[in-house]
């Protein structure tokens, strides 16, 4: 508490006249305050001389508490590195990047040294220590990136200051182009690998789970070498490179230039629907196995690309342009040498950077499924393989035991792809994507003429009457075939499923539906009634053969599933 030296002020009895104060004041006229007398005050008996004392003084109180740090601390009194990291990216020629050193301190700062690490094949200009930035002094570090070097580029720069040591960081990964173009006389081959965990009960239930975001994809050809030349690049290629990354031009979607593009050129008109085309991805102009630049786009529109860099070389027109994917190449790769001069090889490639295409699913919905409209190529027929799970039980002394598991058939049937326009293997490449392996199922027909309807259907009919074909004694509504589609030569399409089933005659049953037609169809109207199954890909790989840049075949085979 504060303490202020004062004094008592006194009555009027204990000797201190005429001090004014309150209990005086009613023993004065009205006019009293003008005949006032001054007296000087006197202090109390005994009372020191008054002194001020300011300020005054608080008890004290400590508490816990921080700084708060505003822009300036996050942005001053430090060494900045902008950027922090340089990545290069994939390397197919030598590139010069620039970083800034900026001393953002208020007073100067002296770099002693800038120790280096995994800097094979860079070449570094700009700052030479010792030196010493000044205050907010920036400085440009300029770094050249050759070819020739590690497979990786992971380069670490150290700047040495009295109190910080900020580190520039240099990644990226050196490619080469392979340049050597397949022979089209042979088929060209695009391979898909997806990953499922199937889980299946053994009443035929399946559990799917996909393993893979995107699919693992490679490309496949034959080449042949023409020339002396190109047969000893093609040696020295694998020499020196086999066991790193590829730039691998897709030749399946190759096109050529329509007109002459100029060194310096910084944009390329050409079609990028349906081509794998993307921001940051790479593209091959392309002559011929040694003459050949690799760019990097830097965005796609409609109607070409531009490239994050200018074109080195004159490129005429009828280049042939193709994007590119990062590839590498097995642990064995064999040659033949059909003369001195000439090579064959059947090369492999498996690409690193797939990024997946987008999946799209067209076809009639129904019971939250589509149904494949797809038509199989007939040239060769569709094998079709009824799989049940059975037990057996044998001791081989006596009859054995076999006991149906879950009492239905599981059917595996071939397909026959034919791809006849580009349009058609982008939807094809589409389709493949949403069917995600083994993983999503779909609905789809069975192909054959499976039954013959004998009587007109009415629109609010719940039945169809058609020729005996012993659907009631011997599958009557089980899960594995009780779904149906009726097609209409005026190209009408009814899925229903059929709910029971009775026998009239040895000639005639009727199939009991969940749901009328909602139309009137005669027997002459019907173009096919085939049975409806839900289906899955049997197998998470598949291939694509191409023998031309738009036309392309395919086989795979699809299990039914219970439904």
């Amino acid at each position: 508490m504060a303490v202020i030296s004062g004094f008592l002020a006194g009555r009027t009895i204990s000797g201190y006249d005429r001090l004014y104060l309150s209990a005086d004041l009613d023993d004065y006229a009205p006019d009293w305050i003008d005949n006032l007398v001054y007296w000087a005050s006197i202090p109390s008996p005994g009372a020191t001389t008054l002194t001020t004392h300011w300020p005054v003084s608080a008890a004290p109180d400590t508490r816990t508490g921080w700084i708060a740090r505003s822009y300036a601390d996050d942005f001053y009194h430090r060494i900045h590195i902008v950027p922090a990291v340089l990545d290069i990216g994939n390397l197919l020629s030598v590139q010069t990047r620039q970083a800034a050193v900026w001393n953002a301190h208020l007073v100067p700062q002296a770099l002693a040294s800038i120790a280096e690490t995994g800097t094979t094949g860079l070449t570094e200009s700009g700052i030479v220590p010792p030196t010493t930035f000044g205050a907010l002094e920036e400085r440009a570090f300029s770094i050249t990136v050759d070819t020739n070097g590690p497979a990786t580029i992971d380069a670490r720069y150290e700047f040495a200051f009295p109190t910080e040591t900020p580190v520039l960081r240099v990644s990226g990964r050196r490619v080469v182009v392979f340049g050597h173009a397949p022979n089209w006389a042979h088929r060209v081959t695009e391979r898909y690998e997806w990953l499922t965990d199937v889980i299946a009960s053994r009443g035929g239930i399946e559990q799917r789970i996909g393993l893979r975001g995107v699919p693992r994809r490679g490309l496949a050809y034959t080449l042949n070498t023409m020339a002396r030349h190109e047969s000893n690049r093609l040696d020295t290629l694998l020499l020196g490179w086999q066991s790193r990354l590829f730039a691998v031009p897709v030749w399946t979607d190759s096109q050529r230039l329509a007109a002459a593009l100029p060194a310096g050129s910084t944009a390329v008109a050409c079609d990028t629907t349906g081509y794998e085309f993307a921001p940051g991805g790479l593209v091959v102009l392309w002559a011929a196995h040694d003459r050949h630049e690799a760019l990097e786009i830097a965005s796609v529109s409609g109607g070409g690309l531009v490239f994050a860099s200018a074109t080195l070389a004159d490129w005429p027109a009828g280049t042939k342009l193709l994007p590119v994917r990062l590839g590498r190449l097995p642990s064995a790769q064999k040659l033949a040498r059909l003369t001195g001069h000439h090579y064959e090889a059947e090369v492999s490639f498996a690409f690193e950077d797939h990024p997946g295409w987008p999946a799209a699913d067209t076809g009639d919905d129904y019971l939250g499924y589509k149904v494949y409209l797809g038509r199989p190529n007939w040239r060769e027929g569709i094998d079709l393989d009824h799989l049940r799970v059975l037990d057996e039980l044998d001791y081989s002394t006596g009859a054995r035991w076999i006991n149906d598991a879950s009492g239905l058939a599981s059917l595996i049937k071939s397909w026959h792809w034919q791809l006849r326009t580009r349009a058609e293997i982008v939807a094809f490449r589409a389709w493949l994507a949403a069917r995600d392996g083994r993983r999503v199922p779909f609905w789809s027909e069975s192909q054959g003429d499976d039954m013959e309807i004998v009587a007109t259907i009415g629109a609010s009919d719940s039945s169809i009457q058609i020729r005996n074909i012993g659907y009631q004694r011997l599958i009557n509504g089980r899960a594995d075939r009780r779904h149906l589609a009726i097609r209409t030569r005026a190209g009408a399409a009814y899925y229903r499923q059929i709910t029971g089933a009775t026998e009239i005659s040895d000639a005639l049953e009727t199939l009991a539906i969940d749901t009328p037609l909602g139309a009137t169809v005669q027997p002459a109207d019907v173009a096919s009634v085939r049975f409806l199954h839900l289906t899955r890909l049997e197998a998470d790989s598949i291939e694509i053969d191409w023998y031309h840049l738009s036309l392309a075949e395919s086989t795979g085979a699809m299990r039914s599933l219970p439904a």
